[in-house]
């Protein structure tokens, strides 16, 4: 982001980003209109775009689609939404990568304990695994209820599980782990389950151990300018500060809800964030991260924030 709202280097970063739409476009067979939003990056890239588009060869041009059925290319950056990458979401994929530690190629990597010994396994998160398409875009409650409804399925279809099962119908993840201990034969397939369970688990464990519900309803409040049942908010600023201040919440979540006040609330005092910087505790490179939103150069229409101190 830097790179890009910053100068020095912001015009190189626009460049490359260009380039890179431009083999899109050439890829696609299609010269697009150009639309962008109103902020100077997004009218600098779409400049760009539009000029290495009128530069390629004639030939390379005589291969794209100019007819009235063009493509459009509609160029925003973060400025048109602040809000939600900011914003805490409870579907079981945005979990994961919010409170897991995922890497950038879908690895999930953990430790469980194998008769005594510490085992370090590696899982791809991806097509292969037959319950990660059904579940990733579930909240996480139905995801819970999902894999145990999933399990029951199977036993229920398997005839050698149900007869060592009996009828008796698993409502519980524990029951599920304990379930899969005694059907080793199955340990390929129970092994997807496991993982789900796990890290559906660890995903919980998360939300309740980290005030996410609460912090969760003050994102709301903030983004949407009304509380749960549609009235009015007031004290807001108290409430993010209340956060700020829980030495149970980490930093991350800390940095998160205070740019999202200022995200929403462009109009608020400079002493806001002040004192935000001080009720966290944020110091350096929070500090200037807190300073750097001004560079997104935001320009949210949200009213000033409601205040009864």
């Amino acid at each position: 982001m830097k790179s890009l709202f910053a100068a020095p280097g912001g015009q190189e970063e626009i460049n490359r980003i260009a380039e890179r739409l431009v083999t899109v476009c050439t890829t696609m067979g299609e010269l697009p209109y150009i639309r962008s939003g109103t902020s100077p990056v997004a009218s600098s890239l779409a400049s760009a775009v539009n000029k290495k588009l009128r530069d390629l060869s004639p030939d390379a041009r005589g291969q794209l689609n100019k007819g009235g059925d063009r493509a459009l290319l509609l160029i925003l950056d973060r400025t048109f939404d602040p809000v939600s990458p900011l914003l805490h979401e409870f579907t079981y994929q945005a979990m994961i990568y919010d409170l897991l530690p995922i890497t950038d190629d879908n690895v999930y990597e953990y430790t469980f304990d194998n008769g005594g010994d510490e085992v370090v396994k590696k899982v791809l998160l991806d097509e292969h695994d037959f319950l990660w398409p059904k579940l990733r875009h579930l909240h996480i409650a139905d995801c819970i209820n999902r894999v145990i409804e999933d399990f029951n399925t199977f036993i229920k279809t398997n005839k050698a599980v149900k007869l060592n099962r009996g009828r008796k119908e698993l409502t519980s993840l524990k029951q599920m782990t304990e379930a899969m201990k005694e059907m080793p034969q199955y340990q390929e397939m129970f092994a997807k389950y496991a993982l789900h369970i796990r890290m559906a688990g660890d995903c919980m464990d998360k939300y309740n151990g980290t005030e996410l519900e609460k912090i969760a309803l003050i994102e709301q409040d903030l983004a949407t300018g009304k509380g749960p049942r549609g009235e009015s908010i007031s004290k807001v600023f108290n409430s993010v500060q209340e956060i700020l201040r829980d030495p149970s919440v980490g930093p991350n979540d800390k940095m998160r809800l205070a740019l999202l006040y200022l995200a929403c609330y462009k109009d608020a005092r400079s002493s806001d964030k002040d004192k935000m910087i001080e009720a966290a505790g944020f110091r350096g490179k929070e500090v200037e991260l807190m300073e750097s939103m001004a560079a997104l150069g935001v320009s949210s229409k949200r009213r000033k924030p409601h205040r009864k101190e």
